[in-house]
């Protein structure tokens, strides 16, 4: 307590210094700072909202044997909840479920279906990440629908086993994956779900009777003499109208049943559930008394006796930050984000009413983006739910005390806003700064704000739009339509600067560009003394440049009308390493788009579509790049990680006309596995000095530096000439020189080229021109 007293670089220090690597290995300091921010919020919180339950969440672990950034992403996960839960003294934490990625965690179910593998190694993984937190602050492991088992003593013992619930006189809930507990100083009840308790049923998520007649008598608070004082949190893996909103879940009426029992407790009603003859009343098969059985039927009456306020019902499964109701009732409901950053697809909940979601939650690598957590401040006299993201997600702020409300929706393009709140009571204060993008500009009419009839009138700053409403008596409207004024950028075919060739890191696999191997070494692109490709390398041309930050597009011109195909990777730097954003492969377009900003260098690889080889270093005086900032988002989404080196620049600078040209190298590296002067003019007769300042020219012949000879820029090959051959003379350590015979009378052209390892720093060329 009373953190929000220091500095967040102090809090970040502070962390550091108390968490004692809590087993999680190397913690990146980015993760100090996002868990400082956190806690600074949640520590202000406090002190506005003293009458508060406060808890840290995180959901769909989705631990991946093969996939090390799900692990790496719920250590970061588990960092931040047992960090911040115990700065900030949070009343519980809890993990949601989905613990694997497989979908079951029992070994006897692989041996009936051998397609479905078993994830019990991967979601002891996950479960054991999370001790040290759980630990430390205490709370709930819930069941998803991918640890589902019928081995339920053995999930309990994985998964509930250090659920702290108050006892049940039946001694049989604990073990099943749900049960209650009674924070008395707070007067809330916190119930918690197993939406996955029955395995036979439809896919295996549904709750038993046994766990239905639980939760009839959990939501009944009247023993207590303050009921009315009491409010219910229902904690579940799959959220509780799941198959209401889009289907059904089979003849086991899951959430049906469900919808039956809330709908009941909100009206003050009787609920009664029909027990199906063809389902067990509970997964082990076992005949049960139920204190609400009767007659067939699960019966409970909730006159005088809903007088405690349900909050909300906190879910994942859905791997969104959603926030709606719960179908038929007035109970709000809120989605935990997935943790894993490689689940954030949506696209299979399409069909679920309000589930619908048009964008996903990606992770960021390198970044406390690189995994998500939810840490959940509930006001209990205001009745209003402040949740703030940890990492990937977003700051929400959901009201749940029922009466009117009315909805918040924002209309935005080129700009953020600092509220993103859906809902808002009616008669309470809304208010939310729009900050313009970089280099952003509003227009006469960009900006419309209603409420209801009502126009609002913003006002205007330095870069932003403040909206402020004191009484909020209808809909709200925001649209702000900012534009950036357009930029187009053209890299000439003049700029050597662009030409890289990467070897080994970058190879073509299925027709993409891949990283493979683990050597880093970059190369200016070359031809060989035979005049074809490197035998390691690809035959086609790669390319890495700088991306202004304001390009969402690229554009590939040949200018010779050559016929080819494209790969581009977009590549954004991180410390001296580059992390792949998105990898695609055209091959009737020459364009690509991507958000603008998320990438600052781009690789394109360049192949003929006749399939002729061209030579590594192709012409780059065939090849216009266009940048520009004129599109949209197209099919740069993120898709995983990758490394290489710094981009290695090879500046060439040309001196002279007609029969006199100089070239010189100008940041050879060791980075460098090779290097490769442009094409230059030459003719037969013509003498061509090479000089290597440092006094190094590789050992002759496997990876010395040769002279090779052209007759037309496309590399077609005349001949080449090394040291220690008689068309080379005056030979020395310095450099030497190539005579051009007088019987090459179709040579027009030359390169010099060569390698290692940064060998020739500084080499000078010169043709009919003395060296000094």
């Amino acid at each position: 307590g009373g953190t929000a007293t220091l500095t967040l670089d102090q809090m970040a220090t502070e962390i550091g210094n108390i968490s004692g690597g809590g087993g999680y290995g190397d913690i990146p300091s980015y993760h100090y700072v996002e868990t400082a921010r956190v806690v600074n919020l949640i520590e202000t919180f406090k002190t506005e909202h003293p009458n508060n339950l406060i808890f840290g969440a995180v959901s769909d672990i989705h631990i991946k044997s093969s996939d090390a950034s799900s692990k790496t992403s719920i250590k970061h996960a588990a960092f931040a909840l047992e960090m911040v839960g115990a700065m900030a003294e949070c009343d519980f934490i809890t993990n949601l479920g989905d613990n694997c990625d497989e979908q079951h965690i029992d070994p006897g179910i692989t041996a009936l279906y051998p397609s479905q593998p078993c994830g019990l190694e991967n979601a002891r993984y996950s479960i054991n990440t999370l001790k040290p937190a759980f630990n430390r602050v205490g709370g709930y492991n819930l069941v998803g629908n991918h640890d589902k088992t019928n081995d339920t003593d053995g999930q309990f013992e994985l998964i509930g086993k250090s659920n702290d619930y108050d006892d049940d006189p039946s001694g049989k809930i604990k073990e099943r994956g749900f049960g209650y507990k009674d924070y008395t100083d707070k007067k809330v009840r916190v119930i918690v779900l197993n939406t996955c308790d029955y395995y036979k049923a439809s896919g295996g998520c549904a709750l038993s009777y046994d766990q239905k007649d639980f939760l009839m008598r959990a939501l009944d608070l009247s023993d207590k003499t303050d009921c009315a004082n009491w409010q219910i949190l229902l904690l579940s893996h799959i959220p509780l109208d799941w198959y209401t909103v889009g289907g059904n879940d089979g003849t086991y009426n899951f959430t049906v049943d469900l919808q039956a029992i809330l709908t009941a407790y909100e009206n003050g009603t009787t609920a009664s559930i029909t027990v199906e003859p063809a389902y067990a009343l509970n997964e082990r098969d076992e005949v049960s008394t139920y204190a609400t059985y009767s007659s067939g039927k699960l019966v409970y009456n909730y006159s005088g006796k809903n007088s405690a306020k349900i909050i909300a019902n906190i879910h994942g499964h859905i791997h969104n930050n959603k926030v709606g109701k719960i179908a038929n009732t007035d109970i709000t409901r809120i989605s935990t984000v997935n943790a894993n950053p490689s689940v954030n697809s949506t696209d299979k909940y399409r069909d679920y009413g309000d589930y619908v979601v048009s964008a996903t939650i990606p992770k960021v690598s390198g970044t406390a983006k690189d995994t998500s957590a939810t840490f959940y401040c509930i006001d209990l006299d205001e009745q209003t739910i402040y949740a703030f993201g940890y990492g990937a997600d977003a700051d929400r702020t959901v009201i749940y005390k029922g009466g009117t409300t009315f909805s918040v929706s924002y209309h935005l393009k080129n700009c953020t806003s600092s509220n993103e709140v859906e809902v808002v009571a009616e008669g309470s204060a809304y208010s939310t700064t729009i900050t313009l993008n970089s280099e952003a500009t509003l227009g006469s009419d960009s900006v419309k704000v209603t409420m209801g009839e009502e126009i609002i009138t913003p006002t205007y700053g330095d870069g932003v739009v403040k909206i402020e409403i004191g009484r909020v008596t209808g809909n709200i409207d925001i649209s702000v339509e900012a534009s950036i004024p357009p930029w187009s950028e053209t890299i000439p075919n003049s700029n050597v600067d662009i030409a890289m060739a990467i070897r080994s890191v970058w190879q073509l696999s299925s027709g993409v560009p891949t990283l493979v191997g683990s050597n880093t070494e970059a190369a200016i692109g070359i031809a060989n003394q035979n005049g074809n490709g490197i035998t390691d390398r690809e035959g086609n041309t790669v390319y890495v440049m700088p991306v202004n930050a304001k390009a969402c597009d690229v554009e590939v011109n040949v200018t010779d009308g050559t016929e080819c195909t494209y790969r581009f990777i977009g590549l954004k730097k991180s410390g001296s390493t580059y992390e792949t954003k998105f990898t695609t492969s055209k091959q009737d377009s020459a364009k690509h788009s991507w958000t603008a900003g998320t990438i600052d260098n781009i690789l394109i690889s360049i192949e003929r579509k006749d399939g002729a080889s061209w030579a590594w270093g192709y012409d780059d005086k065939k090849i216009n790049v266009t940048f520009t900032n004129g599109g949209a988002a197209g099919d740069g989404g993120e898709s995983g990680g990758g490394t290489t080196t710094p981009t290695y620049e090879n500046v060439i600078d040309e001196v002279g006309t007609e029969d006199k040209v100089r070239l010189r190298s100008g940041g050879n590296t060791a980075e460098a596995s090779g290097f490769a002067s442009n094409y230059f003019d030459v003719k037969a007769g013509d003498i061509i000095r090479v000089y290597f300042p440092n006094g190094n020219r590789g050992s002759i012949p496997s990876n010395g530096v040769y002279c090779c000879l052209y007759s037309d820029t496309n590399g077609t090959f005349v001949a080449a000439y090394n040291p220690g051959q008689s068309q080379i003379t005056n030979e020395t350590d310095k450099g030497y020189t190539v005579n051009v015979p007088a019987s090459l009378g179709d040579v027009k052209y030359a390169r010099v080229a060569g390698g290692p390892n940064g060998a020739y720093a500084g080499w000078i060329v010169t043709v009919n021109e003395e060296i000094s």
